[in-house]
């Protein structure tokens, strides 16, 4: 059963219908058997795992602990985050452990501290630091055990989900990683409408069958060139695939000054930035946009489909990051002159039509997914937020 609103000072705005007694006002401490920071170092090797801050950072010899415990990151830019721990294990300096009493309800403890905030609890600007003593001064306003379970299996609920919904996620884009592949091998092949093979792909240059073009930067000096309503792609503006907003956006005076405008449908290729050391930027536009000197502009000829183009970059990634030049410190760079000589297999423009309308589908899919992992993240959130004092 969902739980419903209720309006009283000491105790949640939600509560499940079945419970109506008074939550116990108290201190985190006293739902402690013990708050202390852990001891062990870390070892090469070892039976047991050593915890760190968040994760698991070694292995030990002998445990210190064989039960569910929270282990909270106790100093450094982690301070204040909370892990999960359990089964036979160890635990360094800069953790804190909360061991609970017998009988406490650890699930609920836990979200209770999630929906506090830890973060707000630490010091310090060189080392950021929580304390043992910050945890066990926490006031608590806890519900009877009973309620807690029903609280901590409710949320735990909406966690499972979450998870569910981050492997389906996960699924569809290695699905999608494969298929593309082998699409782009040919191993898998459409065919027409009437059922008929489509003709062979045909090579050719990937500079015979697009045109360049370069971008540049207004002037930063003359204020008339910025905060206009035309969005300016740069780096920083090339996360996504689509592109039709950036943080920065110029005016017609500013695009006549010094940029150039790329027209709704023109493929985007960053070829200069650090972000090429790990991926390559690129992507079609959806409105018309200026771009920076560090952007591309490709204009697919009529025989290439936009779409199907933008899928060969994603597919030969790979490929590409090996022709990134520079020192791998600053800013890595695709040569022009060398990408407009790369191979690409060409199907005919039915076939570049049914495999990129295949592989946007399986995106749309992807995207309704993230879009519900977004939800329900916010949807937990508010729960937090309301089923806690």
């Amino acid at each position: 059963m969902s739980p419903s609103a209720i309006t009283n000072a000491t105790e949640p705005d939600l509560r499940f219908p079945a419970f109506n007694d008074a939550w116990e006002i108290g201190t985190l401490s006293e739902k402690a058997e013990k708050i202390a920071s852990g001891k062990t170092k870390p070892e090469k090797t070892g039976e047991f795992p050593v915890y760190g801050s968040i994760e698991e950072i070694g292995r030990c010899s002998a445990f210190t602990h064989d039960e569910g415990t929270l282990l909270i990151a106790r100093v450094g830019a982690n301070a204040g985050t909370i892990n999960r721990a359990s089964g036979k294990y160890s635990v360094t300096d800069n953790t804190l452990i909360f061991s609970p009493k017998n009988g406490e309800n650890l699930t609920f403890i836990e979200y209770f501290l999630k929906s506090f905030n830890l973060k707000r609890l630490v010091f310090g600007t060189g080392q950021p630091l929580i304390t043992g003593g910050l945890l066990k001064s926490i006031r608590t306003i806890f519900p009877s055990l009973p309620e807690q379970r029903k609280v901590a299996d409710f949320l735990t609920a909406v966690d499972d989900r979450i998870g569910q919904l981050i492997q389906k996620k996960s699924l569809l884009e290695e699905y999608k990683k494969g298929v593309r592949q082998q699409l782009f091998t040919q191993a898998i092949r459409f065919k027409d409408d009437q059922g008929n093979d489509f003709p062979d792909w045909e090579e050719k240059k990937l500079g015979d069958v697009t045109t360049w073009a370069s971008g540049g930067t207004p002037s930063k000096q003359n204020p008339s060139f910025w905060a206009g309503d035309i969005p300016w792609m740069s780096a920083a503006s090339m996360h996504e695939r689509y592109y039709s907003h950036s943080p920065l956006m110029i005016t017609q005076s500013g695009v006549e000054s010094g940029s150039k405008m790329a027209k709704k449908g023109t493929l985007l290729l960053l070829v200069r930035g650090s972000m090429l050391w790990n991926r390559i930027p690129v992507g079609i536009t959806t409105r018309d946009v200026a771009f920076n000197q560090d952007v591309k502009a490709l204009v697919p000829e009529s025989s290439v489909l936009a779409e199907f183009l933008l899928q060969w970059f994603i597919a030969s990634e790979n490929m590409l990051l090996h022709k990134v030049v520079g020192t791998g410190i600053g800013a890595g760079k695709l040569a022009t002159d060398e990408m407009k000589k790369l191979p690409i297999l060409l199907p005919v423009p039915e076939e570049q039509a049914k495999i990129a309308d295949f592989l946007s589908a399986i995106d749309c899919k992807i995207e309704a997914v993230a879009n519900q992992i977004t939800e329900t993240q916010s949807y937990k959130r508010g729960l937090l937020q309301q089923m806690f004092v």
